[in-house]
């Protein structure tokens, strides 16, 4: 055979997860028990090795620390006002906290036992007892804090939950008396007060967009950009379908006419205007799919939106729904887990879809919502992961996951429980929210220090109250239909890409995924099942037919590792699309997984592949992976498909251009087929 044509698909930054197994396996690690006797949960975890570790914000108890080695010492670096820690009037900076409440931090990440300090407290008489040493040498002197006593969670927090309900309405009190209240409303926080169902927060939400509509009413355009957008746009359509406030339509129309004057390739560049040497093409993702998400809702308000930026931008960001990462910029979808958050914010942009469709939650952009949002059970692994800080994919993640709460209740919760921690430790003792830090933890600011992105935090806890239109509300009477495409890419069997039930891997048998939790079965933990040696063939099959793309193709390079080469041709004899995308992954090679070797190509696997190539009812998706396999096939058993693949040489879609393209590469490069 010749040699393989491949393309870079799998963007799955398995550096990350090679130093994470490293350090599994790493037998010398004289700290924290060996660095926890539970794996780390959340990579990149903190290392008890390094010299130090930030921890910006520790809760509601009002000061900032520094974790040094050995072992996670803790120190206290600032004291915020006003604050319990404050109030106590005994702490101050450089001192030493020994333990708290009679426990250390030891066999388990720092992070998360420093949340669950706080949860034990609150639930309890909210006091913090603290061993506090002036330095090193000094003896440890009792000192008590002070926090609010909350109660417990409930075990369907933030269901049914009145410690919830309470930091919910810390959050709201605490952003309604900010007196810089008109910028907090151009972001979450506009969102955040209408998504809690209080007749007092819509108040507040009325007086915030009063006094924008002030700001704007006589100016002709508004040049914005798509953060803009994307972050503040939806709070204002969902303000409109709240109350039919007429006076807020105008700013939601100019704010679509921007989005028209800067958008090219059916999408934007983060500032608006092209940079195309930016991401080779200039797109954005990360800013342009929710600048798709405020466009639909402002469809769905009755404003006047350029119907070729409508249509554009949405064909542009639903084509990676369900076929993996949605990618950096405007290349082809990625894999791995780590992100900005780009395809759990999908989720939301396919909810504002449905919502617009008049099928509704009958159309497959309930469907590409669903398997977007649930991405963000199995990418919780890669915690804070990101390009210029991952604060940014914690806000799309947990909320994602809310969206499908009601098909996945019990993964939900396990999801939810085991990040209980993050929230607690982001929570400030005014009641609003940021992240923690340290590592690669970026967009953490406060609801109170100007627009802060940590007002998007506390929507998870508001979420399944179900008062936005974006997290699930009924359509009100200011919602307007309008008869988006069907499906804007693929055919009828590239649905199942769409589907959440995983394939018939072994004659009666489909992997049960309810019950899959987060401890045992996000992305970290399978992956490690799937790098055993002594992993079956049973499992492998399973995986390859699990719905997440992702999951899919770690399954296809894992096949190639243990050379389980015999699987290959069972996977694309399945009956089950996706089944059959994993065998030609196979093929093709992932990312940093390396293609089948060419020794172990057989006519058998190109036979199957040719068929699927002149299937004219072979999903899309598959047909893409089929062309570029067949690339690595003798020009002779390329050239009596040949007529077939030029078809796919004319479509619009670059996608299937580009796979016709290393399809025919072989035959267009051999003398013998140059007529």
């Amino acid at each position: 055979m010749k040699k393989a044509i491949t393309t870079t698909r799998d963007g799955a930054r398995r550096i990350w997860l090679g130093t994470a197994l490293a350090v599994l396996a790493t037998s010398t690690l004289a700290t924290a028990e060996d660095y926890y006797k539970e794996k780390p949960q959340f990579h990149m975890w903190p290392d008890p090795g390094a010299a130090r570790y930030s921890i910006k914000r520790f809760g509601p108890v009002g000061i900032g620390l520094e974790l040094r080695k050995p072992n996670f010492t803790i120190h206290i670096v600032n004291i915020e006002e006003g604050s319990p820690a404050e109030a106590c009037g005994k702490l101050k900076k450089g001192q030493i906290i020994e333990s708290i409440n009679g426990q250390v931090i030891k066999d388990h990440d720092p992070r998360v036992l420093l949340g669950n300090w706080i949860t034990q407290a609150e639930a309890k008489d909210g006091v913090m007892k603290m061993m506090i040493k002036e330095d090193e040498k000094s003896a440890a002197q009792e000192v008590i804090v002070k926090i609010p006593a909350l109660g417990a969670y409930s075990a369907t927090w933030p269901v049914n939950c009145e410690k919830s309900d309470k930091i919910v309405r810390a959050c709201a009190d605490a952003l309604a008396a900010n007196k810089e209240s008109i910028e907090i409303g151009l972001d979450g926080a506009l969102q955040f007060m209408l998504s809690t169902g209080e007749e007092k927060d819509l108040e507040v939400a009325r007086g915030w967009v009063k006094k924008l509509v002030e700001k704007y009413k006589d100016a002709e355009t508004i040049d914005t950009y798509p953060w803009f957008a994307g972050y503040s746009g939806p709070g204002l359509c969902e303000y409109y379908l709240r109350t039919g406030d007429k006076s807020v339509l105008p700013i939601i129309e100019k704010v679509a006419d921007a989005m028209k004057r800067t958008i090219y390739n059916g999408s934007w560049m983060g500032r608006g205007g092209a940079m195309y040497s930016y991401m080779g093409g200039g797109h954005l993702n990360a800013a342009g799919l929710h600048a798709v998400t405020f466009l639909l809702m402002a469809k769905e308000c009755g404003v006047k939106v350029d119907e070729h930026t409508l249509q554009s931008s949405l064909y542009h960001i639903y084509r990676f729904a369900g076929h993996g990462n949605v990618a950096y910029g405007d290349h082809l979808p990625e894999g791995g887990f780590a992100g900005n958050g780009k395809t759990e914010g999908l989720a939301f942009t396919m909810q504002a879809a449905a919502n617009l469709h008049p099928d509704g939650e009958k159309s497959v952009y309930a469907k590409a919502r669903d398997v977007s949002g649930t991405k963000a059970f199995y990418s919780t692994s890669w915690l804070f992961h990101g390009h210029t800080g991952g604060g940014i994919g914690e806000y799309w993640r947990g909320p994602a996951m809310g969206v499908v709460r009601d098909d996945r209740p019990a993964e939900y919760q396990s999801f939810m429980d085991e990040r209980r921690w993050m929230y607690e430790l982001g929570r400030t003792h005014q009641g609003v929210f940021g992240w923690v830090s340290d590592w690669n933890v970026s967009y953490d600011k406060t609801g109170l220090e100007g627009r802060g992105f940590g007002n998007f935090i506390p929507l998870v806890y508001t979420l399944p109250r179900k008062h936005l239109r974006l997290y699930g509300a009924p359509p009100s009477k200011f919602s307007h239909t309008y008869k988006i495409p069907d499906r804007p890419w693929g055919n009828a069997a590239d649905e199942i890409f769409l589907s959440m039930e995983p394939g018939e891997y072994l004659p009666g048998k489909r992997q049960d995924i309810s019950k899959e939790r987060l401890r045992t079965d996000a992305s970290m933990p399978i992956l490690g099942r799937l790098d055993d040696p002594k992993v079956t063939d049973e499992v492998l099959l399973m995986y390859a037919h699990h719905f997440d793309q992702g999951l899919r193709t770690a399954t296809a390079r894992a096949i190639n590792n243990h050379g389980r080469t015999h699987l290959v041709v069972a996977l694309l004899k399945s009956k089950d699309a996706r089944a059959r995308l994993a065998g030609i992954t196979c093929i093709n090679g992932m990312g940093k997984g390396k293609a089948l070797p060419e020794d172990q190509l057989t006519d058998e696997m190109f036979e199957l592949i040719g068929g699927m190539v002149d299937d004219p009812d072979e999903a899309w998706w598959v047909t893409m992976g089929a062309l570029e396999a067949m690339g690595r096939a003798q020009p002779e058993f390329i050239a009596p498909h040949f007529e077939r693949i030029l078809t796919w040489l004319d479509h619009d879609d670059w996608w299937l251009r580009q796979a016709a393209m290393l399809a025919l590469t072989p035959v267009a490069a051999d003398p013998k087929f140059s007529n």
